[in-house]
């Protein structure tokens, strides 16, 4: 038996570790490495999806999934799906001033050495980073930007040096934020 002489000053320990130790707020997006809607075998085109809008020509195809050998899940997104495509997604809650990391996993359609996929990241129409490779392996690309104001929008913008065989996608990532605003409670 403990006695509560012993447990009381335990539990106010662990409870001001707690509070003096910032909690993270983990992925902020929604749908981020494009497992909804679900069951892509091969490729599918789909309208809108949870999260995410896009720039594409046509509503009803918009978002062209890919499943197998996906970075993360079960399946990817292959951007510019008839034209140059730009997704996006509205955020809010953000801390003005405060640091945020972005991630995203990208890879070529083509073959390597000779196509070569291009993405440009922003926030509320800043720029935030480009990235390219001409690379059938994923690989992880990383940015940071700083929250001008408590909500904005992400933008992925892709398009390829041969334009049938756009630029694959999955598990974009934002964290934060970090320095300025302070944690997220």
């Amino acid at each position: 038996r403990v006695r509560l002489a012993v447990v009381k000053p335990l539990l106010f320990a662990v409870l001001a570790l707690l509070l003096a130790c910032p909690l993270m707020a983990g992925n902020l997006l929604e749908n981020p490495s494009f497992e909804l809607p679900s069951g892509s075998v091969g490729t599918q085109i789909y309208g809108p999806i949870p999260g995410w809008t896009s720039s594409a020509v046509f509503p009803d195809h918009s978002f062209e999934f890919w499943g197998g050998s996906a970075y993360d899940g079960d399946q990817f997104l292959e951007l510019e799906v008839d034209a140059p495509t730009t997704i996006s997604q509205d955020l809010t809650g953000l801390v003005p001033g405060a640091t945020y990391d972005f991630s995203m996993a990208i890879r070529t359609r083509g073959i390597t050495g000779f196509i070569t996929s291009y993405y440009d990241v922003s926030f509320n129409g800043d720029p935030v980073g480009s990235f390219e490779t001409d690379n059938q392996d994923w690989e992880v690309v990383t940015a940071q930007f700083i929250a001008d104001s408590s909500s904005g929008t992400l933008s992925i913008a892709g398009h390829s040096t041969y334009p049938s065989f756009g630029c694959f996608l999955d598990m974009v990532d934002l964290e934060g934020p970090t320095g300025g605003g302070g944690a997220v409670p």
